[in-house]
C-alpha cells in the first residue's frame, strides 16, 4: 500500500510540475528525487510520462532555447550551457541549437544588443567602454570571432559619428 501511495504521490507531483512549465526529464527526476522519492519510482513514472508525451526533451529544449535567444538574445554557447544544465542530451542539444541558429545571424543579434548596451555607456570613458561592451557580449554567450567582429564595427561607427 505505501509503494501505491508515493507512486500515485509522486505522479501528482510531476503533473503539479508540468502545469507549471515545461520541464526537462532530468529536471523532474532531480525534482522528484530530492523530494525523496524512490528511484525505481520516479524512473518508472518519467519513462510513463515520455512515451505519453507530457514530457518531451526534444520539444522542451526546442521552446527554452526560443525563449533564450528571442527573448534575452543569447548567444549559442550560452543557450548551449543552459540546455546541459538542464539535462538534455548532446545530440539534442546540437540539432535543437544547429536548427534555430540556422535562421538567425548571431552576429546581427550581437550587434543588437552591442548597439543598444551602448547607449547606456555614453558617459564613459573610451577603454570602460569597451571593457564593458566585451565582457557583456561574453556574458551573453557570444563567441570571440562574433564579439570581435561586432566591436570593430560599433567602435569604427562611434569614432566616425
Amino acid at each position: 500500500m505505501r509503494k501505491y501511495n508515493s507512486y500515485r504521490k509522486a505522479k501528482y507531483y510531476i503533473f503539479r510540475l508540468l502545469s507549471l512549465k515545461d520541464r526537462s526529464s532530468e529536471e523532474i527526476k532531480g525534482k522528484l528525487l530530492s523530494k525523496g522519492y524512490n528511484k525505481e519510482i520516479v524512473d518508472q513514472l518519467i519513462s510513463e510520462f515520455i512515451k505519453k508525451g507530457y514530457i518531451n526533451d526534444e520539444k522542451f529544449a526546442y521552446n527554452f532555447s526560443k525563449s533564450r535567444i528571442f527573448g534575452k538574445k543569447y548567444g549559442r554557447k550560452l543557450v548551449e550551457f543552459e540546455l546541459a544544465k538542464k539535462g538534455i542530451s548532446k545530440d539534442v542539444r546540437e540539432k535543437v541549437i544547429e536548427d534555430l541558429y540556422k535562421n538567425i545571424s548571431e552576429e546581427e543579434l550581437a550587434r543588437d544588443l552591442a548597439e543598444k548596451k551602448m547607449k547606456s555607456y555614453k558617459d564613459l570613458p573610451d577603454e570602460v567602454k569597451k571593457r564593458r561592451l566585451v565582457g557583456f557580449l561574453s556574458r551573453r554567450g557570444f563567441s570571440w570571432e562574433i564579439i570581435r567582429k561586432v566591436f570593430l564595427e560599433v567602435f569604427e561607427e562611434v569614432d566616425n559619428s
